[in-house]
């Protein structure tokens, strides 16, 4: 999938610009975003069909963050193509940015 066509998943309603975002909201994506690549981590040592809970958590704090306005895009690390992390995209409806990795 194209990362242009991945806006198309963004709920549009909750999308704000990164000067509307607190501060505070911006600590709290970050440290979700830490708590899903913990969990991501954690999935590499665990058989398979053990993954299931981890999948919903890593579900639920996606929601978590994107209603903060940020969303998460999970892809495979460059460097170890076994290995998941996950980013944080800010949305808004003229361009796209990177604000972290």
């Amino acid at each position: 999938m194209d990362s242009d066509e991945s806006t198309d998943l963004i709920n549009w309603a909750h999308v704000k610009h990164i000067s509307e975002i607190s501060r505070e909201d911006q600590e709290k994506a970050f440290e979700i975003r830490d708590k899903i690549n913990l969990i991501l981590e954690t999935c590499l040592l665990l058989p398979a069909e053990e993954t299931k809970l981890q999948i919903k958590q890593v579900a639920n704090l996606r929601k978590e963050i994107e209603k903060l306005g940020f969303f998460i895009n999970i892809e495979y690390a460059e460097d170890d193509y076994k290995r998941l992390i996950a980013t944080i995209r800010l949305y808004t409806l003229k361009c796209k940015t990177e604000i972290v990795n």
